[in-house]
């Protein structure tokens, strides 16, 4: 008996563009999720960087989720 597949779905150009600008946005910018695989970090130790009083990270917080550019987490470290 034969498996039909499924036709792939075609994608329409508007999401063609929100995928490049998120391929484009999570390389410079990381939200904690990815920043804990990235870094081996928990969440507890950002979040400390982060609102660490003399030294903080440098993060943004956009739309709800908190971000932090990957080169600016490099040299905090």
């Amino acid at each position: 008996m034969q498996q039909t597949c499924a036709k792939p779905r075609k994608v329409g150009r508007r999401e063609k563009g929100q995928a490049a600008r998120n391929a484009a946005y999570d390389r410079e910018y990381r939200d904690l999720g990815a920043l804990i695989t990235y870094s081996g970090l928990c969440r507890r130790t950002l979040w400390s960087l982060i609102s660490d009083q003399a030294d903080p990270l440098p993060a943004s917080k956009v739309r709800g989720k908190w971000l932090v550019r990957r080169r600016d987490f490099d040299a905090y470290l």
